[in-house]
């Protein structure tokens, strides 16, 4: 087969091209030859940029210059080619001096390679696919422009390699009859041929680095939360406001922003989140802000009741009735310092909604705070709830008891996650997209991909089975992201983990799993950079890419019977932290692998 360059035709609908070019990709009996297609010309020799059909390479011959013309009719005299059928701009263009010039260019990139181009013949060839007979006017052998052999018809796309042939060796034959011409090898090698033709062609790949990677996925998430930045106005005329909407809907981006407009107008703002992570996350988006204090909401109950650290082995009745209900007190107590701001703000505030004793808290700082007429800003996800207590009692009504006049701002424009990622987060739980429109464009490229794991003779066995997996996934991801903008989560916490089986099992893992290691954050490893955490504590806070492991019967019971959630409600929670990809290890056929 003859090499094709490119290897099927591109560029508008043209007859004489593509009749031509199927005719070239056909012939099987000369497997040296190279055709170059529609060769563009913009480093030239003559000054004039142009673009020449077809140039053929016939090691041991020579080159062949093509220029199609999809003519009805086609004159020359007196010096001028008069076309019918082709471009108003082409009736009068010569075919040859096209051709011309683009031997000229080939010659000097030649001249480049430091290839001896005397000796290579260079043939011209016109060809009208359309036109079947000609007449020369004044003789066959008359004229100084072009030869006979030079033009072609459309009965020669029965024998291309024969018209290529006899163009070339009527060429060979008419340097040989120069007074000046002295015979010589033809240096057309096959090996010359594909080296002078890669040349003239080019080669360039472009590509972008991780880091670059990971610079347009930033931005891209930038420009969209920018459009959501006219929320805050909101604030300015209402005291009391609730934005709901589900993960990727920019809440805790609003409820920023809102406290950097208060800052900026010298409010003291409060800024509460559930946990501790949410709390180092919004400390590095606004801890340099002047009076904006941000806490976890354990956190802020330790510093009203003047405690150090929660007791060793603290249980729930510690943290959601003891230590509450000691901070309420000294609250109320007039002789106290008094925690007083212009703004109480919180974030994932559903899974403060069943907590009552930590409502009454923050509603007692409302109420210490009431002559500065506080603003009070909450965001939740009723899908997100940590606890199915009250379940049928949305968080909506639950604040509406305690912070009455609430005005309700339902979100539904994704700002975070690539939308093909939503289409398949929603689609892979059976739920109702519940987004109108997504601010990031379909170029963002986001996936979700299910894996299955296969069970192993025994349990260790299983897990050495999804380590290998996971070491296997996280390789490909680095292809396209940097270790730290991945996240993998469990459904368990540090305890039981996939995780935790890799380090606490020493160094006899896979030469994969080892490398995984070393770029994992561990005691043993801190400077590692890819973090791994439980889907609970990685509630509010997100990354480009999250995989989760430990997806098996064993921790389905564990979330029904622990955390009391269903599996589907706590992956949710898991894939809607991703902005552009999830990667699911499945065992047990929990989930169909995609």
């Amino acid at each position: 087969m003859v090499t094709m360059i490119p290897k099927t035709r591109q560029g508008d609908p043209n007859y004489a091209e593509e009749v031509l070019f199927s005719g070239f990709s056909s012939i099987k009996t000369r497997p040296d030859w190279i055709v170059v297609h529609s060769l563009k010309q913009r480093k030239v020799a003559q000054g004039v940029q142009s673009e020449t059909d077809f140039v053929v390479f016939v090691p041991g011959k020579g080159i062949v210059l093509i220029e199609t013309k999809g003519a009805t009719s086609a004159v020359f005299d007196d010096t001028i080619w008069t076309m019918a059928g082709v471009p108003k701009k082409a009736e009068n263009k010569d075919p040859f001096e096209q051709i011309d010039r683009a031997a000229a260019n080939i010659v000097k990139q030649m001249n480049i390679l430091e290839l001896d181009h005397n000796n290579v013949p260079m043939a011209r060839l016109v060809w009208f696919p359309k036109l079947d007979e000609h007449t020369y006017t004044v003789g066959k052998r008359s004229g100084m422009a072009f030869a006979p052999y030079e033009v072609a018809l459309a009965k020669n796309l029965n024998s291309i390699v024969g018209t290529i042939e006899d163009c070339l060796d009527q060429t060979i034959k008419a340097n040989k009859e120069k007074t000046d011409h002295l015979a010589a090898p033809n240096p057309l090698t096959v090996e010359m041929a594909k080296q002078l033709a890669k040349h003239i062609v080019g080669s360039l790949v472009i590509s972008q680095s991780v880091e670059q990677k990971a610079k347009m996925r930033s931005l891209a998430i930038q420009k969209a939360e920018l459009e959501h930045e006219f929320m805050i106005d909101l604030i300015d005329h209402n005291q009391a406001i609730y934005f709901e909407g589900p993960a990727g809907a920019g809440k805790s981006r609003v409820l920023r922003n809102a406290a950097k407009k208060l800052s900026a107008e010298g409010k003291e703002v409060l800024f509460l989140t559930y946990n501790l992570l949410l709390e180092e996350d919004t400390q590095k988006a606004l801890g340099n802000l002047q009076h904006v204090d941000i806490y976890s909401i354990n956190d802020l109950l330790l510093r009203i009741a003047g405690k150090a650290s929660n007791p060793k082995n603290a249980s729930t009745s510690w943290f959601e009735g003891d230590l509450p209900k000691q901070a309420l007190q000294l609250l109320k107590d007039d002789s106290k310092p008094r925690f007083k701001y212009d703004a109480v703000i919180v974030d994932e505030f559903q899974d403060f909604a069943n907590k009552t004793l930590w409502l009454k808290v923050i509603e007692e700082i409302l109420q210490s705070s009431k002559k500065r007429k506080p603003v009070i800003l909450l965001a939740g996800d009723d899908l997100q709830r940590t606890s199915v207590v009250a379940k049928h009692t949305s968080s909506l009504d639950i604040a509406k008891m305690f912070f009455p006049h609430l005005f309700h701002v339902v979100l539904k424009t994704n700002v975070r996650q690539a939308p093909n990622l939503v289409s398949e987060i929603y689609k892979f739980l059976g739920r109702p997209n519940p987004f109108r429109r997504s601010l990031l464009s379909e170029d963002n490229v986001g996936s979700l991909e299910v894996i299955e794991i296969k069970t192993g003779a025994t349990e260790e066995k299983t897990k050495e089975l999804e380590l290998k997996k996971l070491a296997e996934v996280v390789q490909n991801l680095l292809i396209d992201y940097k270790p730290s903008s991945i996240r993998i989560l469990s459904p368990y916490g540090e305890q039981k983990a996939l995780l935790v089986h890799a380090f606490s099992s020493g160094d006899t893992h896979s030469k994969q799993v080892r490398e995984l290691k070393k770029i994992t954050k561990h005691t043993s490893n801190p400077n590692g950079q890819i973090r791994w955490r439980s889907i609970m504590k990685y509630k509010g806070l997100d990354s480009d890419v999250v995989i989760i492991t430990d997806i098996n019967n064993l921790s389905k019971k564990f979330a029904e019977e622990r955390l009391l959630i269903t599996m589907d409600d706590l992956l949710y929670m898991g894939m809607s932290r991703a902005r552009f990809q999830v990667v699911l290890l499945v065992q047990d056929d929990l989930y169909p692998a995609k």
